[in-house]
């Protein structure tokens, strides 16, 4: 199968001074258990199974512009085995916003374009996204909700990580809640049960950097 890569949306992280590394601790953000998880552009597509099967879809970051990246494919088809008028249709499709602003200080957004039969949607909120995947099955499913619902994907290990837990996995995680003066990154622990539903479990701020905006 054939996907689109681009140049990926340069991470929030780069942008901040360093992290208060007294905040690393044993306190549910310590190491214990935790695998990495990849950032967006390195997602294992084939662990994301809609709840029922289409065609193809892509997972994008779009703007109002248009299609900013496309980040991989997946589907029962490949995109060479789509019909060519409807794959340009389906190439230049895009929400009008997104339930998570990024590329600050311009604006762009996680989203998914799908393609099936001769239909073609877009899916650009968490509750959209949960009903194009139904229960979730692997990791990969969950990542791609906190996605969705304003955490960054990748990083290091104590800023993009993950464990399981009974009824689902702990996702460690990084969001912007502050981008001027000062910019502000918080830690978050979150518990992602396999029926979708969201539990922030521990908040506590990890990056700050004041006099600056992006």
């Amino acid at each position: 199968m054939s996907t689109i890569k681009q140049p990926r949306v340069m991470r929030i992280g780069v942008w901040i001074g360093m992290c208060f590394g007294a905040l690393i601790g044993c306190d549910g953000f310590g190491p214990g258990g935790f695998t990495a998880l990849p950032g967006d552009d390195a997602i294992d597509l084939a662990a994301v199974q809609p709840a029922q099967p289409v065609d193809h879809w892509e997972f994008r970051i779009g703007s109002p512009l248009g299609v900013f990246a496309v980040l991989g494919g997946a589907g029962t088809r490949s995109r060479v085995e789509l019909d060519p008028v409807l794959r340009e249709t389906f190439d230049a499709v895009t929400p009008t916003s997104g339930s998570y602003t990024r590329c600050l200080p311009a604006s762009c957004y996680y989203y998914l374009a799908v393609l099936n039969g001769d239909s073609i949607w877009t899916v650009s909120t968490p509750e959209q996204l949960l009903a194009f995947l139904g229960a979730l099955e692997s990791v990969e499913e969950a990542a791609l909700l906190a996605g969705f619902r304003g955490f960054d994907l990748g990083g290091t290990i104590e800023e993009s990580a993950y464990r399981p837990v009974p009824d689902g996995w702990e996702l460690r995680l990084v969001q912007l809640v502050e981008s001027c003066d000062p910019v502000q990154l918080d830690r978050v622990l979150l518990r992602i049960a396999y029926s979708g539903e969201v539990t922030e479990v521990r908040r506590e701020v990890w990056r700050r950097e004041f006099g600056v905006c992006i």
